[in-house]
């Protein structure tokens, strides 16, 4: 399938060590044309505090809407963000069970 659409994402951390990486854990629901899914997820982020901040972690599909109602799955994430311009990439590699 082909999709396309705004994601939202809501999460939290806490902090380890020194302060400067954290337990990242969230959902993120993508929402498309066709449908949405709903992702939970977990991870590490860091170095926290600056302007640049990376994340990466595993995710579970856990629900979905429309032509993606029942779908199931997992993968890792790798997250990107730049607090400076209010801007985030994330690209997610996995499958559907």
């Amino acid at each position: 399938m082909r999709d396309a659409g705004t994601s939202t994402s809501q999460s939290s951390v806490t902090l380890f060590g020194n302060g400067d990486d954290g337990q990242l854990e969230g959902t993120v629901t993508l929402v498309g044309g066709l449908g949405t899914i709903t992702e939970e997820f977990s991870g590490i982020a860091g170095p926290l505090g600056t302007p640049h901040t990376a994340a990466r972690g595993t995710f579970q599909i856990v629900a979905g809407t429309g032509a993606y109602a029942g779908i199931a799955g997992h993968g890792t994430f790798t997250t990107v963000a730049d607090f400076a311009d209010n801007q985030a990439v994330r690209i997610d590699d996995g499958q559907t069970d």
